[in-house]
């Protein structure tokens, strides 16, 4: 375990949220973040925004650095209070993966990453070739578990779907 603390990745979340408030506002007519409400933050995401006249919500996932080329897809808010992670819950429209580090926003639609993961009609889903693991970067209270996807099979799966923004 890297030991990291809880003030640790709440720093890095306000800086990677300050870095991608900056590309929404270039992007969107406008942006508002959902922190005030609990509800729009559970099903929504962290933000929603109107662009080309159309409303959309954002969920936002920030890590620190891109080491290992996958995205940690969380399955388990908290596994012991059985908890489902956002992969599950999300109802927004686009999740925004940004690793500070690097300045990398990879952007994907929700609905298509939850199809690919959780299957469509009788097809099956692709999450559980992934093997679950203990989130165990930061030190916190809750038991979050989840999937490390390489980002390079999404970009298989999701095709244009998926994207890359650099906002260096």
């Amino acid at each position: 375990m890297d030991g990291l603390t809880i003030r640790h990745s709440q720093i890095l979340g306000i800086q990677g949220e300050r870095e991608v408030l900056m590309f929404l506002n270039r992007v969107a007519s406008r942006v508002d973040v959902t922190v005030s409400s609990a509800f729009l933050q559970q099903v929504w995401g962290d933000f929603t925004i109107t662009r080309h006249g159309q409303d959309c919500g954002i969920e936002l996932k920030a890590e620190q650095s891109n080491r290992w080329g996958n995205f940690f897809l969380e399955t388990w808010s908290n596994r012991e209070w059985r908890t489902l992670g956002w992969l599950f819950k999300l109802r927004g429209d686009y999740l925004f993966y940004y690793f500070v580090e690097q300045q990398e926003l990879w952007t994907m639609p929700i609905p298509a990453l939850q199809d690919w993961a959780f299957g469509v009609g009788d097809g099956q889903g692709h999450i559980w070739a992934y093997p679950e693991k203990k989130q165990s970067k930061y030190d916190q209270k809750n038991d979050s578990w989840g999937r490390c996807v390489p980002i390079v099979t999404l970009q298989k799966a999701l095709g244009d779907d998926i994207k890359l923004f650099r906002l260096d």
